[in-house]
């Protein structure tokens, strides 16, 4: 089979695994199953799979199920996402907060949907963390269902919510499928439909090209937690691999920044530590570099905290000045470094 036919073949095994029993797919798995390990790689990074709360198992995003093709895996979606998404923009119109709970959530829907079947909901819900209307959501432990959030505003923007969800899958449909002649209109792919909309005005060309690289297919897919994760997952891997280079030793997170940019004794120094000045921009930097780790990276990594497109924005462009700093850092040895003069200070 083409990659092309293995991502279908994929997403049809993945999709109705979750439909029929809630589970993830185990990576080993897939990878035995389909034999082709480099296909899956690329669907996770394209935002086709989502990892669960358990490392290396995965569960399917909404355009997984366009991929997949079966008409009956994506109706069953289909309807909870578009009462779903109804739902939502009604709330966010007449309610004076913009958070709520799955219980309110499921009431109001229920005034314009008396024979609504919760399960139903519950999967629509879900899949809408894939196409930026919430601003903020928490699940089950299990990864499978949402239990309060927040509304973004781009959900003003839903007039028509069929419609609306067509658009979101019209380019995974044409994406993965095998046809003999597409014309040019027609094989525009998903990252450059969604650009136009996504991040309009966003001159990316702004950002570092290291964050750029891991981040720019996912926020323009919508799925903007997962890019600014992805920008802060390579700032912490640059600086891992170079403090194991010099160290020896394995560190990662916050604790892997406060001793890599360490005022006493770095491995990446960021200027003169003979001075005060010198010191303090290099313990604020430790600061701000460890924050990033616990305040960003931890809460979307475990905690299934999701974002909207402008505070992914803002979080891009401190992870691109973080990567930048690390271009300009003078990596060290093991050396203790004196304490400053006092009149040193400017």
């Amino acid at each position: 089979m083409s990659p092309e036919e293995v991502q279908v073949q994929i997403c049809r095994y993945v999709c109705d695994r979750f439909i029929r029993l809630r589970t993830a797919v185990d990576r080993k798995s897939l990878v035995v199953k389909f034999e082709h390990p480099e296909v899956l790689h690329e669907m996770i990074n394209s935002c086709l799979l989502r990892e669960s709360p358990t490392p290396q198992m995965y569960f399917p995003r909404l355009g997984a199920f366009a991929i997949a093709g079966d008409v009956d895996l994506l109706d069953h979606v289909r309807s909870g996402v578009v009462v779903a998404v109804g739902t939502l923009r009604r709330l966010f119109v007449s309610a004076d907060d913009a958070s709520f709970t799955w219980e309110h959530f499921l009431s109001e829907a229920r005034k314009s949907y008396e024979a609504l079947d919760e399960d139903t909901l519950r999967l629509g819900l879900l899949f809408l963390t894939d196409v930026g209307v919430l601003q903020g959501y928490r699940m089950n432990d299990e990864g499978t269902a949402i239990t309060n959030f927040s509304i973004g505003e781009w959900i003003v923007k839903v007039r028509d919510p069929e419609e609306w969800l067509e658009q979101k899958l019209r380019p995974y449909r044409r994406k993965p499928e095998v046809q003999e002649t597409l014309d040019a209109e027609e094989s525009i792919t998903g990252v450059e439909l969604l650009a136009a909309t996504a991040d309009a005005g966003f001159d990316w060309n702004l950002l570092h090209p290291e964050i750029r690289k891991v981040s720019c297919s996912r926020f323009r897919a919508g799925h903007f937690a997962d890019s600014v994760e992805a920008a802060l997952k390579a700032i912490n891997e640059r600086v891992r691999e170079v403090y194991k280079r010099v160290r020896g030793v394995d560190r990662d997170g916050a604790a892997l920044m406060k001793e890599a940019f360490s005022p006493n004794n770095p491995v990446l120094r960021l200027g003169d530590l003979n001075t005060i000045s010198g010191r303090d921009m290099q313990l604020g930097y430790m600061e701000i570099f460890a924050g990033a780790m616990t305040g960003i990276r931890n809460p979307k990594a475990h905690a299934n905290v999701q974002i909207d497109a402008i505070r992914a924005t803002h979080f891009l462009f401190l992870a691109s000045l973080l990567m930048h700093k690390i271009d300009e850092a003078e990596v060290v040895g093991d050396t203790v470094v004196s304490a400053p003069a006092r009149d040193s200070a400017g």
